[in-house]
């Protein structure tokens, strides 16, 4: 998160099924040019090995995706649409770029998308179009379709405490029952 400046960063993982050995290389040379044009740092993970990395991207097999969604400089979050990173999301108020692979991940999206908090790509999407749905929901960009207004949908984003609970945090006690 350090150097990523002004622009913030972008998190993209899909998942364990998203790796060289089962991703076409096109796809995966599809995602490194659309995330090479942003001014944003990209954090990706991708288990394998990839050659041809833009400069303003890092390739991880690993990450602590929680603690990422949770930091100040995470703008988008590009994701599978898998119901736990899609919850995480939304807790801390991350705009999503959804390319659902399985069955109910379209729906997932389709939800995300009225509820104004997502675009879509498909998952054989060009360059320009994975980096036209980044553009169209990245917090610089003025929406390009009423229903996708940032600062209505994430209002306020809730950070995470250093102790204590978050209702401590937030001048609340939680119910003496515990509930």
């Amino acid at each position: 998160m350090a150097g990523s400046g002004e622009a913030g960063v972008v998190l993209f993982t899909m998942g364990f099924i998203f790796n060289p050995k089962t991703v076409p290389l096109s796809v995966i040379r599809a995602f490194m040019g659309a995330f090479g044009r942003l001014k944003q740092r990209v954090l990706v993970k991708l288990e394998g090995t990839y050659e041809h990395t833009p400069p303003n991207v890092k390739v991880v097999d690993w990450l602590p995706q929680q603690d990422i969604l949770a930091h100040e400089k995470t703008v988008l979050f590009f994701t599978h649409c898998g119901m736990h990173g899609i919850l995480e999301a939304l807790h801390y108020g991350v705009p999503m770029v959804g390319m659902p692979v399985f069955a109910d991940q379209q729906d997932v999206l389709m939800r995300l998308q009225e509820r104004g908090v997502a675009r879509g790509v498909h998952k054989e999407a060009s360059e320009d179009e994975i980096f036209q749905a980044i553009n169209d929901i990245s917090p610089e960009c003025p929406p390009p379709v009423p229903n996708i207004t940032r600062p209505a949908a994430f209002t306020p984003r809730p950070r995470p405490m250093a102790g204590g609970t978050r209702h401590e945090h937030e001048g609340r006690r939680p119910p003496e029952d515990g509930r």
